[in-house]
Parts: C-alpha cells; sequence; structure tokens
C-alpha cells in the first residue's frame, strides 16, 4: 500500500473506528511519503490531543499550520492543545 492517499483515507476510517494507534501507523506512512501532508498532519495532531499526547499534538497542529496558516479546525485544536497544557499566553 503506497499511495498516499488510500493510507490516508485508510487512517482516517480506523481513527473513526477509534483505532487510534493502526490509524497513527498510516499517517506516520503518509508524511514520511508527503512530509508536508496537511490532512495527515492534521488528522495525526487529532489523533495524538484525543491520547492527550499534548506536546506531540501541539508540535504537530504547528507543523500543519506552517502549511495552512488559516485553518479554523487546526486553529481551534491548537488552541485546546494549549488550553490542556496550561500555556494560555500563546
Amino acid at each position: 500500500m503506497k499511495d498516499p492517499a488510500f493510507k490516508l483515507q485508510s487512517a482516517f476510517l480506523l481513527h473513526q473506528e477509534g483505532k487510534l494507534a493502526q490509524a497513527e501507523a498510516l499517517y506516520k506512512d503518509v508524511l514520511r511519503l508527503q512530509p508536508a501532508n496537511f490532512d495527515a498532519l492534521f488528522l495525526l495532531a487529532t489523533a495524538a490531543a484525543q491520547q492527550q499526547k499534548f506536546e506531540e499534538s501541539l508540535g504537530l497542529f504547528e507543523r500543519a499550520l506552517k502549511n495552512n496558516p488559516r485553518h479554523p479546525e487546526a486553529l481551534n485544536n491548537r488552541g485546546n492543545v494549549l488550553k490542556e497544557l496550561k500555556r494560555f499566553e500563546e
């Protein structure tokens, strides 16, 4: 399974089923092939946040936002992660 689009779709379906570890592995595969893939970064960041991996999630949201700085959900989720980290000044 080398097609990044297919991997991303498969990862998203696993994510929706709550199979976060499996989804994360596929998101990371996509990012190895396409390091700037916004959707893979955003969804991997979301999965990390759902597992309370807030530092990892923050870094991923910031990478995603470099590619799409005005994405409303990414901005909102980044803010939620900062709140969880009690980093209110950012």
